[in-house]
């Protein structure tokens, strides 16, 4: 094999390996664009039980009135701009134990 031949499987060689990567490099983009999205889509769907549930159910939601609701945020507002302070109380003789095996 002479040193011409040789640089020509070389070259060659180099020439089919820049094309194949540069194969790799190809977009898929558009393909997958087109398809954006379908997974969570259907997946949203799967969740459903009732999708018709909310044109269906006419009847008003069960909670509180307007002044409950305000009097309750306004507490717990109060509750955080002056908190208790000292001890916490807690309740003892809690559990069923009749006192009568005291370590003592």
């Amino acid at each position: 094999m002479n040193h011409s031949s040789c640089l020509n499987r070389a070259a060659l060689g180099t020439l089919l390996s820049t094309a194949i990567l540069i194969g790799g490099c190809a977009s898929t983009s558009p393909i997958l664009d087109a398809h954006f999205g379908e997974s969570v889509h259907q997946l949203n769907v799967q969740q459903r039980i009732n999708p018709e549930a909310s044109a269906a159910n006419e009847a008003k939601p069960l909670g509180a009135d307007g002044r409950t609701v305000r009097a309750s945020s306004e507490r717990l507002l109060e509750s955080y701009r002056n908190p208790q302070t000292g001890e916490i109380p807690t309740v003892s003789g809690v559990g069923g134990s009749t006192g009568t095996n005291s370590n003592r």
